[in-house]
């Protein structure tokens, strides 16, 4: 009995450590390529917004993308790009689509939609970075996203060879910040795997890759 709990203890033991380890690596590698707060930021071959939806299931705000839409604002203010990408799932939210949400908070907001670039067709972060390499063309954006969620889409470009660099959104507090940090932990269990074992091509540009 006493070896049987020992041994589970262990085991429990192992599998924060790989996925305690796994978050923290991938912070440590991200730190250097991070832009924070107000300060200058150089021109950019394109800044791409990763998507989040507009409302949570009970229809309340997503702080989430409502810090996301001040930052994605800001920059466009402030930095000069090459390009302007809103990157989400539209058939994931149909009542309202991420990146189109997106593009419509942004050009509201005084930013010309002529000036927007929209995809969605971007199913998880992986997709988001490799449709803006091989459908815009751009393989070195300046993401913008919440830090935990930076410091991965950070991690998975410079792991596919893209000199990735990220701008961080204002963090959300509170219960809701608790459950993204465990949903964060398994992401990047899943973001490792990826990287070094599947490095899956997404489902929207498999035909496109073949030929």
């Amino acid at each position: 009995m006493r070896c049987g709990l020992l041994i589970g203890a262990g085991m429990v033991g192992l599998l924060l450590t790989v996925i305690l380890g796994c978050y923290g690596w991938i912070s440590r590698f991200a730190r250097p390529y991070l832009y924070k707060g107000s300060g200058p930021i150089p021109p950019q071959q394109a800044i791409l917004v990763l998507g989040t939806a507009q409302y949570t299931p009970h229809g309340g705000i997503n702080r989430y993308f409502q810090y996301r839409m001040e930052a994605a604002a800001w920059l466009a203010r402030k930095v000069e790009t090459g390009a302007f990408i809103v990157s989400g799932a539209d058939r994931r939210h149909p009542r309202v689509p991420e990146a189109a949400a997106m593009k419509a908070v942004l050009v509201s907001g005084g930013l010309s939609a002529d000036a927007i670039l929209s995809d969605g067709q971007a199913y998880r972060t992986w997709d988001s970075l490799q449709r803006c390499r091989e459908v815009f063309g751009y393989d070195a954006p300046l993401v913008v996203s919440q830090r935990f969620h930076v410091e991965r889409a950070i991690f998975i470009a410079r792991m596919q060879g893209m000199p990735v660099k990220g701008y961080c959104a204002r963090a959300v507090r509170g219960r809701v910040a608790v459950r993204m940090f465990v949903r964060e932990c398994l992401a990047r269990i899943r973001c490792v795997w990826d990287c070094f074992v599947l490095h899956p091509v997404p489902h929207s540009l498999r035909h496109a890759l073949r030929k």
